[in-house]
Parts: structure tokens; C-alpha cells; sequence
């Protein structure tokens, strides 16, 4: 293994784009708001981001980014 193989692992940080369904795959993901705020509908709850948390879920239930404050800026891995 190269040390610049990433293993599958990704991370990246920007303003949350609001999904138009929900999907799923078999990841797990982990979200940090930085600032800001944005509601998932994950599972069949409505859940809630605030900032300086971290969110961790099973990406295989069905999930959608439904809402996300202006100033709303997150770290995806």
C-alpha cells in the first residue's frame, strides 16, 4: 500500500447542498457542522445538526439533507 491510497476514505468541507430524495448507501458517515445548522430526514425522523457536532449514521437507511441555515458550512468524510 502507497501511502497516497486513501482506503475509501474522503473528506471534504463546504456548504451543504440540499438533496431533492433520499438515498442510501453502504457507508459510514460522518458529518461535523462547523457554523450553522441543517435538518436530515434519516430513518423516518426528522434530525437536526447544530454546529460544533458531530453526527455519525449508517448511510444504508435512507437518507436526505432537507434544510440548511445560509450560513451553513460542514465537514463530510
Amino acid at each position: 500500500m502507497k501511502a497516497s491510497d486513501s482506503l475509501g476514505f474522503n473528506v471534504w468541507c463546504q456548504h451543504p447542498t440540499l438533496m431533492h430524495g433520499d438515498h442510501a448507501h453502504g457507508d459510514l458517515e460522518l458529518n461535523i457542522m462547523i457554523r450553522g445548522s441543517v435538518n436530515y430526514f434519516h430513518g423516518g425522523r426528522f434530525v437536526e445538526l447544530k454546529p460544533e457536532r458531530l453526527a455519525v449514521f449508517w448511510a444504508a437507511l435512507p437518507h436526505q439533507l432537507v434544510d440548511a441555515s445560509d450560513n451553513a458550512l460542514m465537514a463530510l468524510a
